[in-house]
């Protein structure tokens, strides 16, 4: 609809001064191709609001704790990522405020990282607190009372450690351990390389030094290493002697430190002196010195049973006899895995008596009374259900709704509602959620699990639910209820998911995008259900375009005039549709956009998007950019860590800010100072000029200010891009067994720019083959990623040999290099020695080490991506990605120049009646009537301001200048010429006022540039910042038994679980992903199914969109060997399981198997010998109980479900098991 003239004469009024600023950067050098298609100006944002405000965080409140250290007083210090600060318990057992979580830059930390204390130099009494602040790769040090004291930048740190005026860092980039000068940040030595020999580093996972100083421990290779270093002294490295030398190395892949009764692992480890550590932490905890290991940590009761473990992150100072970790009070009865959960649980820090942490001294247990409803905590996703009204879902228990001022209007639980009399039980579970009109009442998918006896039912779908409370022993209880609920049925091979849900506030309809499939020969159907406030279906559904392979909308919103916005992450389009279902218009957007949201219509278009970067577009309908501002909330936030965003009918750009837990919303602007992000490898410069006072007396000197800003955008150098893949699998019954690694491909090659990149391919297994030489033409890509070589193993004997497939892709590129190089491993099938469980795992598997180390010697840089078990071949721990967000970046390396200008020369040409003032040139060189400045370079954040004064030698009113410029070379390499106003100044004399001319036409003085910070503007928000107060609520709070696991799920696709088995099953499983903790260092999954034959369908992955597509192309066929499909799980666990994860398999099937029952049974016999828990689940009457219940880990891991109805109860149940929470 379009808007009133009064709202275009608006934003006509915004871009009007731009215009100047657009044509002013472009004079004297040429813009880049993009740049200069730009033809409108590009509008200009600014920050007008932001909240929730952030206070104080509360004291002992822990949400996310990710390290622990202790001072020489006996204070503890505990990181907490979920408060973005650090919490101190005082020697006394009080909490105080914690730090870093209020300030801005730089005492405010972006996000927290690892920290340790140590002295500010060598001998000095004063400790400081030095924290890891990944979102900006640098360490910021305080004093022990939380004042900020200094920060060093340029530091991509893993862990590090203080001692004796210096701090140890373990450099994930440069997989060397580096020594800084603790008071001053200084690189003082550095030892290491990339590998996994003895003496080389690879896969950091911590580090710690003696507290005499002497030796340094550093755990790597995914905690499966720890390597004892001896220093020397400072006097010694002075003198010219290696700063370490290799002492003893402990392979925790040997015997010693994997038995039955204990398993050794480092992602935590400390020295305690000579040859003494104590490592790992939870059930994989040691002690160990030379040829002697013991088992380390014991269950233990003190205010409750503190389980062995949940007992992490422990530092250990035995000088002080100080032995802290935190761990988990459980005061229910039973013992530790099989524990009641009537009570609360509560997180504590605990002193123990002893090294090996087997006699807790006392416990501190953290804040338990502290309201979690009005603290936002990591939002990722805003709607708006009614113009007035902004719903953030968040990764805290409730689901809240705002007023556009920030102000909280409600908040609705949505972990679970129901209840529990004894054999009679319901819960509901909501997962995606979106607001309704009515604050409070949401939309949302849900699972629904019924328990009566020994019957479980289960059932999902969409509904409403509004907020409820009820009456429990333990007080009132917030749940929701339903208002309606419509469950999904499935009916023979038609499966039915739901991808996303939005809510249309002017036709009062709830959108719900789908996918139906329907027959073997297609996978995906994209379709858009409608359906009234009450619940009631609207005709017809809208049958989106798709290719019936890939769902290729990974975003959907809707804008305050009803339309309908679709970002096709494929076609890199916003489709955009009308109230009505027809498409109006398909707008071009950046091929990294990955969130959408939009507008009122506009000629400046209705179309927002979020880019990768950080950077929010507003695209016209022809598709050029009309807009782009810097959504961060902060200007030293991480920009990738936006979340999402969303527009109202003012225009107003709400964003969320997933680190800084913030709203900041944005308006356009006239505001010459704020300066619009540039294009991708474009800088934009402006020039403000000032001259004080306004009104002189003849006589009387006048001071003239120029400053220049300027803000560049990102870019990319240009690369050679190699992809390394297994060969693709056989088609199977019309399904592509290896779907999700096409659309990987693709969906990779989509955020590249083929003008600027090329890219190949090689494939392999047991062979390789070239299949695409390096191209720049994305079309021929996409035929040969469409194309490629498919293979099935022969046999389980043979061996993949991704050596001989990373030789045939360096061969591919040009030497000498002259564009950057980068191989990327996706999906390697490798198996690592250096990570295997058991001396056999990797038996046939060649080896690769040395291949990567020549790659990497010839410059090319190797990304291992959904590969960890090709981690260590990567050129850093940096380059070890799963995500497409994470790959991308380190493929193509998109960065800020160096500078923002180099070679700077700003001119000032005064008029025959202004003189200079001499010896006020303010560093400049005057050559009448020139005064000129130079400036070798601009950093990023840098103005150069300068001024000089000058005598008015005429009464009336004139200009200061006849012109000013700077010529300069911008960070990217274009020459720019930015001209700056001319001020004029009223002179009072005793002669009359000369006649008008040309040069003293009276004109508009310029709107001097606002105050300076930084090279991104930023407006004062009208809300004043402060500390977040995070998310906590006891009951809902748990520590896993794990902190990390990888499982693998094995269905049965034989043919008896055709139709509503299998549909019921899959359902199940995407229930049970839903509720895994798939992210970075926590859960991975794989899926795997089996019939005459196992097929992986998914490797182990953090990725629930690759699962759910993996489910997605399941099909079933004749057989039932679940030798087959267990055997196969074990493999994947062998060839892709990381250290530390505890692996688990859970495997369902509906039948028999008649022949090989021995083979199964020695595949559960494999599985024990392994160390891997395993669950089964057999369906239906027809099953054999007796196997199943053999290969399970224990008789009780052994589930029967009667029927499809129960699986998701089973599976929710297991889910509840392996975490130990409820």
């Amino acid at each position: 609809m379009p808007l009133p003239t009064a709202r275009r004469s608006a934003l006509a009024a915004v871009l009007a001064p731009l215009a100047c600023l657009a044509l002013l950067a472009a004079v004297g050098g040429g813009a880049p191709a993009r740049a200069q298609e730009e033809v409108l100006p590009i509008a200009a944002y600014r920050m007008v609001d932001q909240w929730p405000e952030r206070e104080a965080a509360a004291a002992g409140l822990f949400q996310s704790p990710v390290d622990l250290d202790v001072a020489p007083d006996g204070m503890v210090l505990v990181a907490d990522r979920g408060i973005g600060g650090v919490h101190r318990l005082l020697p006394s057992g009080a909490f105080t405020t914690p730090f870093g979580t209020t300030g801005g830059f730089p005492a405010q930390l972006g996000q927290v990282g690892a920290i340790t204390v140590g002295p500010s130099m060598a001998g000095g009494p004063a400790d400081r607190v030095f924290v890891v602040d990944p979102a900006v790769d640098r360490i910021v040090a305080y004093d022990l009372s939380g004042a900020y004291a200094a920060h060093w930048s340029g530091l991509p740190v893993q862990s590090l450690v203080a001692h004796g005026g210096r701090v140890f860092v373990l450099d994930r980039e440069a997989s060397a351990v580096r020594a800084l000068d603790a008071a001053t940040g200084a690189e003082v030595f550095r030892f290491g390389e990339r590998g996994t020999d003895d003496g080389q580093f690879a896969s950091f996972s911590d580090i710690d030094v003696t507290q005499d100083g002497t030796v340094l421990a550093v755990a790597d290779l995914g905690g499966l290493r720890v390597q004892l270093w001896d220093l020397a002294t400072a006097d010694a490295v002075a003198g010219g002697a290696p700063p370490a030398k290799l002492r003893t190395v402990y392979n925790l892949t040997e015997a010693r430190f994997n038995k039955t009764d204990m398993v050794c692992r480092a992602p935590r480890v400390n020295a305690l002196g000579d040859d003494r550590v104590f490592v790992g932490q939870g059930e994989q905890a040691c002690l160990v010195e030379g040829k002697e290991v013991t088992a380390a940590i014991a269950s233990t009761a003190n205010k409750g049973t503190v389980c062995r473990a949940t007992v992490r992150l422990p530092r250990l100072r035995p000088n002080g006899a100080q032995y802290f970790a935190l761990a988990t009070a459980d005061p229910n009865a039973g013992a530790c895995g099989e524990k009641r959960t009537d009570l609360e649980t509560s997180t504590v820090i605990a002193r123990y008596n002893d090294e090996a942490l087997k006699a807790v001294r006392t416990v501190w247990t953290a804040a338990d009374n502290d309201t979690v409803e009005s603290r936002l905590f990591n939002p990722l996703a805003l709607t708006m259900p009614a113009d007035d009204m902004v719903f953030v879902r968040d990764s805290s228990p409730f689901l809240r709704f705002y007023g556009t001022d920030g102000a909280l209007q409600a908040a609705t639980t949505r972990d679970t509602s129901g209840s529990d009399q004894g054999t009679e039980a319901e819960v509901t579970r909501v997962g995606l959620a979106i607001g309704s009109e009515v604050a409070g009442e949401i939309y949302a998918n849900y699972t629904k699990t019924r328990r009566s006896g020994e019957t479980f039912t289960a059932e999902t779908g969409i509904g409403r639910f509004k907020p409820a409370t009820v009456r429990t022993q333990q007080g009132e209880e917030r749940i929701i209820e339903p208002i309606w609920t419509k469950p999904l049925a499935s009916s023979g091979r038609m499966q039915r998911s739901v991808f996303s849900m939005a809510y249309n506030p002017v036709s009062a309809e709830l959108l719900v995008m789908r996918s139906d499939n329907v027959d073997a020969q297609r996978t995906i159907n994209m379709v858009m259900y409608r359906y009234t406030r009450d619940g009631v279906q609207i005709d017809p559904v809208w049958d989106l375009p798709d290719d019936g392979q890939t769902n290729p909308y990974i975003d959907l919103a809707v804008g305050p005039d009803g339309r309908v916005y679709l970002l096709d992450d494929l076609a890199d389009t916003v489709l955009v549709l009308e109230a009505d279902g027809t498409a109006s218009a398909t707008v071009e957007v950046a091929g990294d956009s990955r969130s959408v949201a939009g507008g009122p219509a506009d000629a400046a278009g209705s179309v927002f998007t979020l880019r990768e970067y950080g950077s929010i577009e507003r695209y016209a309908d022809d598709g050029r950019v009309t807009a782009r501002l810097d959504g961060r909330a902060v200007a030293f936030s991480d920009p990738t860590a936006i979340a999402d965003l969303v527009v109202d009918s003012m225009g107003r750009v709400f964003v969320a800010d997933a680190q800084a837990s913030l709203i900041s919303v944005f308006e356009a602007t006239t505001d010459p100072s704020i300066i619009p992000v540039p294009d991708d490898g474009a800088c934009s410069f402006v020039g403000a000029k000032s001259a004080a006072p306004g009104r002189v007396q003849l006589g009387q000197a006048v001071t003239v200010t120029l400053e220049v800003a300027g803000k560049c955008g990102i870019d990319e150098e240009p690369t050679d891009i190699v992809f390394v893949v297994p060969y693709l699998a056989q088609l199977q019954q019309g399904r592509d067994r290896s779907g999700a690694t096409i659309n990987a491909m693709l969906g990779l090659a989509r955020r590249l720019k083929f003008d600027r990149h090329r890219v190949g391919i090689v494939s392999y297994y047991q062979t390789h083959k070239v299949e695409l030489p390096l191209t720049s033409d994305l079309a021929t890509y996409t035929d040969a990623v469409r194309n490629m070589t498919r293979m099935d193993p022969p046999n389980q004997e043979i061996k993949p040999r991704l050596r001989d497939a990373m030789e045939a892709a360096g061969g591919l590129f040009e030497s000498p290099a002259t564009r950057r190089q980068v191989m990327v491993l996706l999906n390697a099938a490798y198996c690592d020695p250096n990570n295997q469980r058991r001396p056999v795992d990797c038996t046939g598997y060649p080896l690769a080490d040395d291949v990567a180390a020549a790659i990497r010697g010839q410059g090319i840089r190797i990304v291992a991506m959904q590969s960890q078990s090709a981690a260590n071949l990567a050129s850093s721990d940096e380059d070890v990605v799963n995500g497409f967000e994470d790959a991308h970046r380190r493929i193509v390396a998109y960065h800020l120049p160096d500078v923002l200008a180099r070679d700077l020369a700003l001119v000032d040409e005064l008029p025959a009646n202004m003189a200079l003032v001499p010896g006020s040139e303010g560093g400049g060189t005057w050559a009448a009537p020139r005064l000129t400045w130079q400036r070798a370079a601009m950093g990023l954040e840098d103005r150069v301001t300068v001024s000089f004064q000058v005598r008015p030698q005429q009464a009336g009113r004139w200009p200061t200048n006849v012109t000013a410029f700077a010529d300069l070379t911008d960070g990217w390499g274009q020459a720019q010429r930015v001209a700056f106003p001319v001020p004029h100044v009223e002179v009072i004399g005793p002669t009359p006022t000369p006649s008008a001319t040309a040069t003293a036409t009276p004109t508009v003085p310029p709107t001097p540039m606002g105050p300076t910070a930084t090279s991104t503007p930023t407006p004062v928000p009208t809300s004043k910042p402060g500390t977040v107060y995070l998310p906590f609520a006891a009951r809902g709070l748990c520590w896993p038994k794990h902190l990390a696991m990888d499982i693998v799920l094995v269905l049965d696709a034989s043919s008896s679980m055709e139709g509503p088995k299998l549909a019921a099953a899959t359902e199940a499983v995407r229930a049970f992903v839903a509720v895994a903790r798939l992210a970075p260092g926590s859960d991975r999954a794989a899926l795997v199914t089996f019939a005459e034959s196992a097929v992986v369908l998914q490797g182990l992955t953090g990725d629930a969109a690759a699962l759910d597509a993996a489910l997605a192309r399941v099909t079933t066929s004749p057989g039932t060997r679940i030798d087959q499909g267990l055997g196969a799980a074990l493999d994947v666990l062998a060839a892709e399981g990381r250290a530390g994860a505890h692996p688990v398999v859970v495997l369902l099937s509906d039948g028999r198997q008649d022949a090989g029952v021995e083979a199964a049974r020695a595949a559960g016999d494999r599985a024990r010998a392994a160390g891997v828990e395993v669950h089964t689940i057999g369906l239906g009457d027809d099953v054999d109980a007796d196997l199943l219940r053999s290969l399970a880990s224990v008789p009780a891991y052994y589930a029967a479900a009667p029927d499809a109805a129960g699986l998701e109860a089973v599976y929710a149940a297991i889910a509840a098991r392996l975490t130990g929470c409820p």
